[in-house]
């Protein structure tokens, strides 16, 4: 397959399968790629890979939303905060600074 193929690991859990992850450059060449097919090709790219289309469709919906970039994925969705998490956060520390220790 490719070198993003599962690899299996060492300790407790050695014998199930690493979750895969594919580099910025990786999806945008495989999209690129998948893309530029004909239509009777697309999924020979798919299997050679090793994907799913919703993998592609993902990797699409990120490219033209801006986060996803050969240089590496923007700001994640998950690492920004909203207000709330921020006030949680000051709350949480002026609380932590205030007590007695």
């Amino acid at each position: 397959m490719t070198s993003h193929d599962l690899q299996r690991g060492d300790g407790p859990r050695g014998d199930r399968p690493r979750r895969r992850y594919f580099s910025a450059e990786y999806k945008l060449r495989i999209v690129a790629e998948y893309e530029a097919a004909p239509d009777g090709e697309k999924g020979r790219v798919l299997q050679r890979e090793g994907l799913y289309s919703t993998s592609i469709d993902l990797w699409r919906r990120q490219r033209d939303n801006g986060e996803l970039t050969a240089a590496g994925p923007a700001s994640s969705a998950r690492a920004r905060k909203t207000p709330e998490q921020l006030e949680l956060e000051r709350l949480r520390k002026e609380r932590g600074a205030a007590l007695p220790q």
